[in-house]
């Protein structure tokens, strides 16, 4: 099983989303894989500012979800995280391009299969951007 990390990272009541750099070009929330020895926290630092250009502070886990792609099965770990309001996020590494959107937004993009859950339980979560703070 694959450990992944990924970035819950609001801005008022949007969030921070990316388009893969691939063949499938779906979008996902920005992060990637923990490496051999290291924690998940510091791989999601590693990961944004690989991607993103973002240095970002890593807050509470909010949700883990384990999903069976036909090539390897992932455990995902979702992070909020807080970034200056500075920053600007950059496409950089495996990524094709970046937005901000309404949460009620999300079910409009083609996701990762494996965020599809996580998206489910934010529209659920009444309290969602409440529980970043």
């Amino acid at each position: 099983m694959v450990l992944v990390v990924a970035a819950l990272l609001l801005y008022e009541d949007k969030i921070l989303i990316s388009r893969r750099n691939d063949e499938e070009g779906l979008w996902e929330f920005p992060g990637g894989k923990v490496e051999p020895c290291e924690s998940p926290e510091a791989a999601l630092k590693r990961e944004m500012t690989e991607e993103l250009g973002l240095e970002v502070a890593v807050g509470s886990l909010y949700y883990e979800v384990e999903y069976q792609y036909p090539q390897k099965d992932v455990r995902v770990l979702f992070y909020f995280c807080s970034a200056d309001s500075c920053q600007v996020p950059h496409a950089k590494e495996g990524v094709a391009e970046w937005r901000i959107v309404e949460i009620y937004e999300l079910e409009q993009f083609p996701f990762l299969a494996a965020d599809n859950a996580l998206i489910q339980h934010i529209l659920q979560d009444r309290n969602f951007a409440g529980a970043a703070k």
